[in-house]
């Protein structure tokens, strides 16, 4: 992966990549502190993507990717911990691989950054109608929060975990918001990201960094104005007690999450310790959880975990009968403590390496997940390949995973407890 400064707080990855039959561009705007406004961000990317004003439909913008031999080109918004990262990503066929003379790599390029530098709006700001319309998509979204009832406990959950932070803000604060943003507000919003956000700019493919450099220098150049400084998350810290919720829903099936606080970071030495941890509690077949609560026990239909990898936070989200919600939870901390005492066969460390690795090195196979994980990298402030990391997980011991288990401290437990509906019986006599 070879890194060029395009302009301060513009920066190049490039990948020399010869395996595929097309390349992938993606310019990513780096949003952090105040430049991570929730509800103007949340309606940015689908407002964005209906049109441009050269293509002033989704339609039209369809037909003229069709015409580069149908290349794709989406703007998908992603929230990441307590930054925003709006990327524009491009991924269209090499030229050598089509038949005749054609330009593809130019004609693609033209299309994402009209896409881009010129939104579709009207007397300098987007238009009313589409701000309305995708405003209203996202409240109806909202209402149905608890449709996806893991989903809505593990996001209480976290918000439980990182209560009083930036992190903690809920569906509600984003439904009074949402009706504050006007079409020019938005557009003003996108304005100041293309201003002052810093830029990553990933690429993988057979053109050279070199000859990329030049070309995204040319096209970039409006947009290299001074950049904001990018703010790290807000670490979480251990509440003095376990903080405990239950919320009722009508479901033959709960949910039980279970967070933990950790002074272990994405940029702390004892990181991959704490990788292998996961792979080894909960997200193998051969994980301790996995077998013990769910195929020995019984205790769970499902489990799963989460990582805000730059707060501190790791989180269990379990599928149970809620009879069962103390007896799993104690199961859950039974487990942490077998690692602690290495209460395990060595072949569960030995299995979560090959896991992990595996992980790493398949992502060489997608442009987007290898830009999805440097993206974290840079928002972590780490420097380090996935090759690199490799190696380190390799180096972990039985003792920094015992380590790594007894940094996790138990913060908040939150239930949603399923019952019948008013007036549903359970089929007894």
């Amino acid at each position: 992966m070879k890194t060029l400064c395009l302009s301060p707080g513009v920066t190049l990855y490039a990948e020399n990549e010869t395996r595929f039959k097309s390349e992938y561009l993606s310019v990513s705007f780096i949003c952090t502190g105040e430049l991570y406004d929730r509800a103007h961000a949340a309606l940015l990317s689908p407002v964005l993507s209906s049109g441009c004003a050269k293509y002033k439909t989704e339609a039209a913008l369809d037909n003229a990717l069709i015409d580069v031999y149908d290349a794709s080109l989406y703007a998908n918004a992603l929230p990441i911990g307590e930054a925003f990262i709006l990327p524009f990503s491009l991924s269209a066929h090499i030229d050598r691989f089509l038949p005749g003379q054609t330009n593809v790599r130019k004609e693609a390029r033209d299309l994402l950054f009209e896409f881009m530098m010129h939104p579709l709006a009207e007397n300098g700001a987007f238009l009313r109608s589409k701000v309305e319309k995708q405003r209203k998509n996202l409240l109806e979204r909202l209402k149905k929060e608890k449709v996806n009832k893991p989903r809505y406990a593990s996001s209480c959950c976290l918000r439980m975990l990182c209560a009083g932070e930036p992190f903690a803000y809920s569906p509600q604060d984003l439904k009074r918001d949402l009706r504050k943003v006007t079409a020019q507000s938005l557009y003003d919003y996108y304005s100041e990201i293309l201003k002052k956000a810093p830029i990553v700019v990933f690429y993988a493919g057979e053109q050279s960094a070199e000859e990329l450099s030049k070309d995204l220098k040319t096209r970039l150049s409006p947009l290299f104005t001074p950049k904001a400084e990018q703010k790290t998350d807000v670490i979480s810290r251990p509440k003095e007690s376990v903080a405990r919720r239950t919320e009722r829903a009508e479901a033959h099936q709960s949910t039980l999450c279970v967070g933990y606080k950790t002074p272990i970071l994405a940029s702390s030495p004892e990181y991959p310790a704490l990788m292998l941890l996961r792979e080894m509690l909960c997200r193998s077949s051969t994980s301790l959880i996995f077998t013990e609560l769910r195929e020995k026990q019984s205790l769970c239909y499902y489990c799963s975990d989460a990582l805000l990898s730059r707060k501190g936070v790791y989180m269990f989200t379990a599928g149970i009968d809620k009879k069962d919600a103390e007896k799993t939870e104690k199961e859950i901390d039974r487990q942490l403590s077998r690692l602690i005492s290495r209460d395990y066969a060595p072949s569960l460390l030995e299995d979560a390496k090959r896991a992990a690795v595996n992980a790493l090195l398949q992502m060489k196979d997608s442009p987007p997940e290898i830009e999805g994980w440097y993206i974290r990298r840079i928002l972590a402030q780490v420097k380090r390949t996935p090759e690199e990391e490799a190696e380190l997980l390799c180096r972990v011991g039985a003792d920094e995973i015992a380590n790594a288990a007894k940094s996790l401290v138990k913060d908040s437990v939150f239930l949603l407890a399923g019952g019948k509906k008013k007036g549903e019986n359970d089929g007894t006599a």
